[in-house]
């Protein structure tokens, strides 16, 4: 299990565990150079798993072949390919896609990436269950221009779920781009 420091990155106070996935823990923060709530998603990636694993992003196993490194994910290599991704996903601004804000690794080099804060915001699938069709609609249009956005600038999601696309404030975001393959 991952101990997390009180502090990442010398500027995100850890205040509560959020949720947890096969990717790592998503906490709720303070960002002490803005003041503002985010969340910081804590990247855990199991070394001991193969490469080929559906919880290790298929870019991973994919540098992992292209060096024959099995021990990539300690690599300086693979650092700088996950900040690229990160850069790349950082890069995307959409309504309807959650804000990645920053990213980086903290003091035991765990890659750590922070977003807006979506609290108690229901699935596409609670949110829209009493709402009329036409509402249904435009939650299911809002989603897909986020993907068709998302895919024009290269990026894939391969997650999409009910639980990562989230109703707050009467915009759909779509979340959780772990998996996605940047192209």
């Amino acid at each position: 299990m991952l101990t997390i420091p009180n502090t990442i990155g010398g500027r995100y106070t850890i205040q509560e565990l959020i949720g947890r996935g096969g990717m790592g823990a998503v906490y709720r923060a303070v960002d002490r150079l803005t003041g503002k709530l985010v969340a910081l998603k804590q990247i855990a990636l199991p070394l001991a798993q193969p490469l080929e694993s559906p919880t290790i992003p298929a870019f991973l196993s994919e540098w992992s072949r292209t060096f024959n490194n099995p021990n990539l994910l300690n690599s300086n290599h693979f650092r700088l390919a996950l900040a690229q991704e990160y850069k790349t996903l950082a890069s995307l601004r959409h309504p309807h896609i959650v804000s990645v804000l920053d990213y980086g690794f903290d003091a035991q080099q765990q890659s750590y990436f922070t977003m807006e804060l979506l609290e108690n915001a229901p699935n596409i699938l609670e949110a829209g269950c009493d709402r009329p069709l036409t509402d249904q609609l435009e939650m299911l249009v809002q989603m897909i221009r986020a993907l068709a956005y998302s895919h024009r600038r290269g990026v894939i999601h391969r997650d999409l779920k009910p639980d990562n696309a989230l109703f707050v404030d009467g915009q759909v975001k779509v979340v959780d781009f772990g998996l996605a393959i940047v192209q």
